[in-house]
Order: C-alpha cells, then structure tokens, then sequence
C-alpha cells in the first residue's frame, strides 16, 4: 500500500483504541505560584494538607495545589472581655478587662491546627478567672486593687494558652462598677465617715481651746500671788 493509505489506516486504528483511563484519571497540573510573607507574618506551609514547615518573611514559590501557605499575622491584638459576678461580701460588680494577646512565631503552625476563633476562647477563661478572683476578694479591695483581678486573670490565660502558642502580653481593668444602690450607699457611707472625722477635729480642737483657757488662767493666778507676796 502507498504511504497515504498507511498514514490514514494507523489513525483508524488510534481512534477505534479506547483511551488509557489510567493516564485520564492521573493527569494533573501544577502551576507555580509565588507567595510573598510579611514581616508582621509567618506561615504555614502544607503539602497536599499535611503540614510541612514555617515560611519566614520573604518571597517564596510554591507548586499550586500541591502545595499552598497560609499565613498568619504575629501582632499584638486586643480582646475586650466585660464580666459580672459577686464578691465576697455578695456585692455584685461589673469589670471591663482589655486583654492584649499575640501569636508567638515559633508557635504558628500549632496556633493555626488547634484555633479557630482565639478571641472566643480568651473572653471565656478570662471571665471564669475573673470570677474566681472576684468570689475570694471584697468590694473595697476590688475597687482599690483592681490590678490584682489584672494579674490573676494574666497568670490563668498565660497558663492555659501558652500550649496553644498564644502569649499574653497584658491584661488591664478598665472599670469596676458596682451597682447603683451599692454606690449610693457606699457614698453614703463615705459622707458619714467624713461627718464624724469633721466632728472629732471640732471637738479636738475645742478641747484644746479650753486646755489653753485654763493654762492661760492658771498661770495669770500664780503670778499675781506672787505679786502679793512681794
């Protein structure tokens, strides 16, 4: 047969021949992809979703989907948390914290796999050590110290968010209120104090002013008998 014939009797038989399902179903494309990691950032590098290793800050290119990063911001974020519970002498107050929190950077791939909403989980431990503080302290002490709610709410998120990779910066009361007729009769109590401190100086100082009279007295008296004896 002639060189057309053969050409044309081969592509016959290409297209009576069922395509390899093997190489159909195993086909797969990568595109490289360049992914650029800030200085406030670190991130997570996985491979087909196993977790791989840390991407620093820079420029990186990466095979896509095979491979894909995600990053993470390290900055310091803030959480504001209001809890209202009882102290010890059954008054109840209401506390505003401000939380201040941030990822460590080498702690990103273990915050990233064991947080979703970080936020949520600081205002929930946050507000049950405050309670537990605030149940073993008075109201005079909670208003006068509110740094120590502070340092043993710190102490309890340090605690149990350090396996997380979350590290708390600071945790600072941003009011304690108590309730209107607590403070009304704690003002109350205060005009009273200071009434019978008022009253006490008067009466310091009448006494003493009487003190003086008769010394005054004394005194005139003894010089005129000595006087009459000359």
């Amino acid at each position: 047969p002639s060189q057309g014939q053969a050409t044309r009797e081969a592509m016959r038989r290409r297209q009576r021949t069922p395509a390899d399902p093997t190489i159909a179903s195993g086909s797969c494309c990568c595109v490289p992809c360049c992914v650029c990691v800030d200085s406030s950032q670190r991130g997570v590098l996985q491979e087909c979703g196993e977790f791989k290793e840390l991407v620093e800050p820079g420029f990186r290119c990466i095979p896509f989907p095979i491979q894909m990063v995600k990053t993470i911001s390290v900055k310091v974020f803030q959480c504001t948390v209001t809890v209202q519970t009882q102290t010890r002498d059954k008054v109840t107050v209401e506390v505003e914290m401000a939380v201040q929190y941030r990822v460590e950077p080498e702690q990103v791939h273990t915050f990233y796999f064991a947080l979703t909403h970080p936020s949520q989980l600081i205002s929930a431990r946050a507000k049950d050590s405050a309670r537990t503080h605030l149940a073993a302290i008075s109201l005079d002490l909670a208003f006068a110290n509110p740094h120590r709610v502070g340092d043993a709410v710190h102490a309890s998120l340090h605690h149990s968010l350090a396996p997380y990779g979350v590290s708390i910066s600071a945790v600072l009361v941003v009011r304690v209120t108590a309730d209107t007729g607590v403070a009304a009769a704690m003002n109350s109590l205060l005009v009273s104090k200071l009434h019978r401190t008022a009253a006490r100086e008067r009466a310091e100082g009448a006494k003493a002013c009487v003190v003086k009279r008769a010394e005054a007295h004394a005194e005139a008296q003894a010089l005129r008998g000595e006087g009459s004896a000359r």
